[in-house]
């Protein structure tokens, strides 16, 4: 296994481990400043989950329609093509791993909050919202509390895409 599976393996042994897992704080977490963190705007944990890995599990019921996450322009990187080029291969691997390639802006994009725990899903209970050019994520549908959220990728990722980080596309 490569060094970037080992990292991901110890990380999902490290947090399944955890007695006291990471949870939300009012939907987010709170730096010592007191200002929300992460753009996640329900109560959530991160658990196991059946679909692939580490997934994001709500803490609460959701109704249809509800705001579950919005882009932040603290917690959402951007790397252009030539910044992306200069990095080495390991480097790159994360950021193709953890990020996608977001062509509307011809940039690698990566979240660093737990929204990256969003799982795949053909039959999501998470849309984008299309008012919206940055990420906004919505309840496609009521969703119960302890339900895992997902979201379709192909909403900005091609099959191809999928397909390399080992998704099977119908």
């Amino acid at each position: 296994m490569g060094q970037l599976g080992t990292r991901a393996v110890c990380l999902a042994l490290t947090f399944l481990n955890d007695p006291d897992p990471p949870t939300s704080d009012e939907g987010g977490f709170r730096n010592d400043n007191g200002l929300l963190t992460t753009m996640i705007h329900i109560k959530y944990k991160l658990d196991k989950s059946e679909l692939h890995g580490i997934g994001l599990f709500t803490e609460e019921n959701i109704k249809k329609g509800q705001v579950i996450y919005t882009a932040s322009p603290l917690l959402d990187v951007n790397i252009s093509s030539e910044q992306f080029n200069s990095l080495d291969e390991q480097e790159k691997n994360e950021i193709r791993y953890w990020g996608f390639w977001d062509a509307a802006n011809k940039v690698w994009h990566v979240d660093f909050d737990n929204s990256k725990f969003i799982n795949h899903s053909f039959t999501p209970n998470l849309i984008q919202d299309p008012n919206y050019i940055d990420a906004h994520l919505v309840a496609k549908s009521d969703i119960r509390k302890g339900e895992e959220l997902t979201q379709n990728y192909l909403e900005f990722e091609s099959e191809k895409d999928l397909e390399k980080r080992g998704i099977k596309v119908k």
